[in-house]
């Protein structure tokens, strides 16, 4: 965690998403609060899972050896004036956590989400998640951020791209295992700036960003 907040110091973004937050069982030592402490940030988290060491791949490779509640956090230097969390698939599941920030008099509602992974191949149940995902976002002044486990060239993404901007226009740079899993979408209202990857070993998912004008 340490290289997670040295990062976000150095980069001092105004809003950031993040997936695969891990707490305690009941609520205790949260990773995205201990983050957003050590910024000076507000933030929201929403537990979208309860793991089990027995079963969970995440908490083997850490090396934790007790129940994680593990989910989606939100942190921005705005006041989040609201927030929600939306369940996107009842089987597998997987949610889309909403905040709503007030930016130059603007209501600014984002999502931070973390789809399933399907090994390089089509998913049903990954292709409900995005569509309910689109139906939650509003027409103007959103951005969705996350890690939707799919390629540049999957259909699912090629279904965000349809209804939303993609703020990267160089897909190639590889985000984790030597893909492009991780995206920022906007609404068609906002404009990008500018956008990337950064070269970070903070976490096993290198960091995406987008400068936007709203």
């Amino acid at each position: 965690m340490p290289e997670i907040i040295q990062c976000l110091k150095e980069t001092n973004p105004d809003i950031i998403g993040l997936q695969e937050v891990l707490q305690d069982e009941g609520g205790a030592n949260n990773s995205a609060k201990a983050i957003a402490d050590a910024l000076g940030y507000t933030y929201i988290y929403e537990t979208t899972t309860l793991l089990i060491p027995s079963i969970s791949h995440l908490l083997e490779k850490h090396g934790i050896e007790k129940n994680m509640e593990w989910g989606n956090a939100i942190l921005s230097k705005y006041e989040i004036s609201d927030n929600n969390m939306h369940v996107l698939s009842g089987d597998r599941k997987r949610t889309a956590l909403e905040a709503v920030v007030q930016i130059e008099g603007k209501n600014l509602h984002i999502f931070s989400t973390h789809l399933v992974y399907t090994p390089a191949q089509p998913s049903e149940i990954q292709a409900t998640q995005a569509q309910n995902l689109l139906k939650i976002v509003p027409k103007e002044n959103g951005l969705v951020m996350g890690d939707f486990n799919a390629t540049p060239d999957s259909k699912i993404i090629e279904d965000m791209n349809k209804t939303m901007v993609n703020t990267e226009k160089d897909l190639t740079k590889y985000t984790a295992d030597g893909k492009k899993l991780d995206y920022i979408f906007s609404t068609t209202d906002i404009k990008t700036l500018s956008s990337g990857t950064l070269d970070s070993q903070a976490s096993d998912h290198l960091p995406i960003y987008a400068i936007i004008e709203i």
